[in-house]
């Protein structure tokens, strides 16, 4: 679908003004600077660049979102939308508003910027005067690709798992489905017009440029493609065209007893394997670096070293062949999909490339940079010692060879050697390196034409480090507004050596009246680019000019870019759109029967759930009391098979997972959620097989207190729907411990509040099941609820434990999590409580602008993904307490994150559906075939019933019902 501007015809006056205007300075016109994206220009700017303007910007700007520099401008995608700033002079040509946050870049091409939106939509933009071409809503999911415009067409991944293609004109033109959102901007090869991606269903897809047809798709490790690209790359050296994909770290970063006390994630598994017992620093996991004249011609003349070789622990080469699992950059032939690998020590065996893990403790890897003068790859990976966080800064790497060299070198200052958890990304022009290091700390250069002799230390002349200045700089202690008209942000740039600051910058959240805004210093990180003779770089959520002839710590910081006057307005849902996708979600668990969870990471957070508070928090849909609350939400939208077929899973899953027994429902039973293999070493350790009972781990909810109003929601189901046969309130209520409905008288749960949520639902619950069985509550049970309501209602924004500056990551979440209807009515009696409610969501909305977005990228405290649970919370306070329209949730509504059972997704639907007065009957769902042979018949009932052998007699009563499909 596809909303024009009157003068489509003035797509043909761009095209000829483009011909006739003259040659500008190499642009960057898309994210990774070409289709190929090898993130390098022909064009750089050598030497000690200082800061020639600094213009600071209101609406955010995500951490992934990197710079375009083209048509004599920079153009920022923000939250509010896109922004044309003047290159020269940093002055605001124009903006194009838009109701939702923009997902990714824009991408220029003769004269029209496209961009998408996290409101499905995808834009053509006239990128002289910022006027709306044309508007295409044909994906039904965020947009957070960076589209590709090659052939006359414009190809972008959503969220919705599609992979669209439209014309220039903005019409549909082919579309390509795969299971699972697509986040990996799409790369081409124009040799072959194809187009390269992944989906977060574990694939690497290729799909032939004019058509959509799948040309491969070959199964990627590691959980998924997050923020980046794929790199096409056109090896001179094995004179061969590959793919090259870098991966989500699948490995959890946590200090656990499972897998010994030396286990700390990826990180820590490579720094043992590599270095000596004692990490003595400055050891290198090769020969010592030496600059060898056999290598000169692709080494540049730098110093290399040998990887098969390591006088201080195992090789490289070595750490891959016995762990290939744990692989970060994967080579796939361009023309088959077929995994490349080598054999790089010559013993036979398949080695990969010696790409360590160098990123934070999750998220993507950033993808390598390819140099268009040699054709060399270069890629972060450990290759200095450094204590307990190796040093991890940049290699080039000759296809196949054992040797790797060294362009870059360790700098005096703060994360001078690239420490290995700190996301560091690189970008080229023509003979420069350029990056950025993570929380607006590190930016330099260096220049690859002069040969780094002197590694580890600094060869003269080619190298700098550009913090000449800082503007401006205040102590934590005074945090005063710096930035002229009156909003706090924070600082563009430190002196060399501020760790306390910085660390306030990454660690702690954001409160009112201080210099931080936002949320989201940890997660992904950009790398500058070149662009007219300059240097563009976002830091402090200011963009900020650097320039030969830059003033440094004198240079203006100009007027603020402010929040547009007018925007696009919002997309909405069609009348059966909603409802049948409910409909269509909740089929799709029926027919899969039972599920595992879905294990999540987050980073540095992680550890601290694991060790403390939550050992499963991040093992998604594993307490079964979801999986019954959610479908019992969703039972009066459903058509009345479904319905029955829903309530006998129900039924199943409590009878087989009792709520009120079990925790966790274990790993060993049922179909998973998503496709990515699974770590063998991980699989057989880390997660637990069987059913965990309650009270079984540590941390403040050992027991699941709230399973209690599961228990009245399942009494809830049996009052409602008479002959489902489940048991009745008085049978269900005998069965709760009502030891678990007193807080402990030691812990503060202001500093839980997910906790103090989790004691309300089941006091909630409890006095429910109390009504439905026709008792009432005792005076001290009431007082207790009473209490328990008073200090939700008197929620503050910026409750946390004491001492756990990981726990922030949850800000959005915590206060919000185990929420349901009846929680919503006895906190909205109260107006004062109402109104404080109401500013909390309206921080937490300020306080992080894609909270929308599952598993999004903006993310604090050594983290790389945001907790599910973010989104899931949010949503369901601005349902449930904000009481929001119909229309304002459709716009925060995202897609399923997994191919089958997102129950947060379905559960942020059915809160969706249930906020308009007029619902759209559901249409019967057709059969499932589920051999996959093509046919509904006799035989899918076979694959039927070995989905649900596990769930004991309430199988048979499901397979009847599906018979009456």
């Amino acid at each position: 679908m596809t909303l024009k501007n009157s003068q489509i015809i003035s797509i043909t006056l761009l095209l000829l003004a483009s011909l006739s205007s003259p040659a500008i300075a190499q642009e960057w016109p898309m994210s990774g600077a070409n289709p190929q994206r090898t993130s390098w220009v022909s064009q750089g700017t050598e030497g000690n660049l200082k800061e020639l303007w600094v213009k600071p910007f209101i609406p955010y700007i995500r951490q992934k979102t990197q710079l375009i520099g083209a048509n004599g401008h920079i153009y920022v995608s923000t939250q509010d939308g896109l922004y044309a700033i003047n290159a020269n002079t940093g002055d605001v040509a124009w903006v194009f508003g838009t109701t939702s946050p923009l997902g990714n870049s824009p991408t220029y091409s003769n004269g029209v910027l496209y961009v998408g939106d996290t409101d499905r939509s995808l834009y053509a933009i006239n990128a002289n005067t910022g006027q709306l071409i044309w508007r295409n809503t044909s994906a039904q999911g965020a947009i957070e690709t960076n589209p590709l415009v090659v052939n006359n067409l414009v190809i972008f991944g959503s969220r919705d798992g599609n992979i669209y293609a439209l014309d220039l004109q903005g019409d549909l033109q082919w579309t390509k489905s795969t299971a699972a959102p697509v986040l990996f901007s799409p790369a081409y090869d124009d040799s072959t017009n194809t187009v390269y991606t992944s989906s977060m269903d574990g694939y690497a897809y290729a799909i032939n440029a004019n058509t959509g047809d799948e040309v491969w798709k070959s199964l990627l490790p590691g959980e998924g493609t997050h923020s980046w690209w794929p790199v096409v790359y056109q090896d001179p050296y094995l004179n061969h065209t590959w793919v090259l994909f870098t991966k989500t770290n699948d490995y959890e970063a946590v200090n656990t007893p499972e897998l010994g006390a030396s286990y700390g994630g990826l990180r820590d598994l490579e720094n043992d394997w590599l270095f000596s017992s004692n990490n003595t620093s400055g050891e290198t996991p090769g020969t010592p670096p030496a600059v060898i004249a056999s290598e000169s011609s692709w080494s540049k003349g730098h110093k290399v070293s040998d990887i098969t070789v390591n006088s201080h622990g195992r090789t490289i080469t070595s750490y891959f062949e016995t762990y290939p699992q744990r692989r970060n950059l994967i080579f796939l032939d361009a023309s088959t999909g077929a995994e490349k690998s080598f054999d790089i020590n010559n013993n036979g065996k398949p080695d990969y490339a010696p790409m360590l893990w160098a990123w934070t403790h999750e998220g993507t890897q950033y993808p390598p940079v390819i140099d268009g003068n040699t054709g060399t790859l270069y890629f972060r990976t450990t290759m200095l010692s450094s204590g307990a966080i190796p040093s991890a800064m940049l290699v080039g790497w000759k296809t196949g060879g054992k040797y790797v060299s060294f362009p870059i070198s360790g700098m005096s200052g703060n994360s001078s050697d690239w420490p290995s958890d700190e996301p560091v990304a690189v970008s080229m022009g023509g003979n420069m390196f350029y990056w950025n290091l993570c929380c607006d700390r590190f930016l330099g250069a260096a220049n690859n034409a002069i040969a780094n002799t002197a590694y580890p230390g600094n060869t003269p002349g080619r190298q700098w480090r550009y913090n000449s200045g800082y503007i401006p700089f205040h102590s934590p202690s005074s945090r005063t507004n710096t930035l002229p008209g009156g909003d706090y942000h924070t600082n563009p740039l430190f002196p060399q050596n501020s760790y306390f600051e910085e660390f306030i910058k990454f660690m702690t959240a954001p409160h009112t009246n201080t210099y931080e805004r936002w949320h989201v210093e940890h997660g992904d990180n950009v790398a500058p680019i070149p662009y007219q003779g300059r240097l563009y770089v976002v830091r402090g959520n200011s963009l900020i000019a650097f320039d030969p002839a830059g003033a440094g710590s004198t240079a203006p910081v100009l007027s603020k870019v402010p929040r547009p006057s007018s925007k696009q307005p919002p997309t909405s849902p069609s009348a059966n759109q909603l409802v049948n996708q409910l409909n269509q979600q909740v089929a799709k668990i029926i027919a899969a029967g039972h599920l595992k969870p879905f294990r999540t990471y987050s980073g540095l957070l992680d550890a601290r759930l694991t060790l403390y508070d939550q050992k499963y928090f991040q093992d998604l849909w594993s307490n079964p009391a979801e999986t019954i609350i959610i479908l019992a939400r969703a039972l009066p939208y459903l058509s009345e098979t479904l319905r029955h077929q829903t309530i006998d899973y129900i039924k199943a899953e409590y009878q087989n997972y009792n709520p009120l027994e079990i925790y966790h429902v274990g790993f060993s039973s049922g179909k998973p959620r998503h496709n990515y293999p699974m770590p063998p070493d991980l699989a057989a350790t880390l997660f637990p097989a069987n059913p965990q009972s309650v009270g079984s781990y540590r941390g403040l909810l050992s027991n699941p207190v709230q399973n209690i109003y599961a228990a009245y929601i399942y009494a809830k189901i049996g009052v409602d729907y008479p002959s489902s046969g489940i048991i009745s309130p008085s049978q269900i209520l005998s069965q709760i411990n009502t030891s678990w409905l007193t807080p402990p008288a030691n812990v503060s749960l202001a500093d839980y509040p997910n906790a103090r949520n989790a004691y309300l639902a089941a006091n909630i619950g409890y006095a429910e099941l109390k009504k439905l069985a026709g008792q009432s509550l005792a005076p001290a049970e009431q007082s207790r609820l009473d209490s328990l309501i008073e200090q939700t209602g008197n929620m503050k924004a910026d409750a946390f434990p004491s001492g756990q500056a990981y726990y922030t990551t949850l800000i959005n979440a915590w206060n919000f999590m185990y929420l349901n209807p009846e929680m919503a009515t006895a906190l909205l009696q109260n107006a004062t409580y109402k109104n404080n409610i109401a500013q909390v969501i309206s921080r937490y909305q300020e306080m992080s602008p894609y909270w929308h977005i599952p598993l999004n990228t903006e993310v604090q405290g050594e983290n790389g993904l945001m907790p599910y649970q973010q989104t899931h919370a949010m949503f369901q306070a601005k349902a449930l307490l904000q009481q929001a329209s119909q229309s304002e949730l459709w716009h925060y509504l995202d897609s399923p994150y997994v191919e089958t059972g997102d129950l947060y997704y379905i559960d942020n639907l059915v809160a969706t559906i249930a906020s308009s007065d007029t619902i759209a009957p559901p249409e019967e769902i057709a059969p499932p075939d589920l051999d996959a042979n093509g046919a509904v018949n006799i035989f899918d009932i076979n694959t039927l019933i070995n989905n649900f052998l596990s769930f004991g007699f309430s199988a048979y009563r499901i397979i009847i019902n599906s018979l009456s499909l």
